[in-house]
């Protein structure tokens, strides 16, 4: 799960950051995601898993400008199911 964002100023960008975030699923549950010729993660999972990646990528963003200009830039609480509004859905 990737989350960047984007900090502007009068239109133009003064800072990016992209964070990725890798899980791990036992073999029996990734198993259970497989339909067919797709893998489907469940809507509910995709914004938990979102949510935690956006909470890593917070942390990231205050660690890597401590102590700079930048370290008072937040990136807000955000409702991930306004983003996540189905599935997700690989074809395999």
């Amino acid at each position: 799960v990737s989350a960047e964002f984007a900090f502007l100023h009068n239109d133009s960008t003064f800072l990016i950051i992209e964070v990725s975030c890798y899980y791990a699923f036992r073999p029996e549950s990734w198993e259970s995601f497989r339909m067919q010729d797709k893998i489907v993660i469940p809507k509910r999972l995709a914004i938990h898993l979102a949510f935690l990646t956006v909470g890593t990528t917070r942390g990231v963003l205050h660690a890597k400008t401590e102590n700079s200009a930048y370290n008072g830039f937040v990136i807000p609480l955000m409702d991930m199911s306004n983003y996540i509004k189905d599935d997700v859905v690989w074809e395999v």
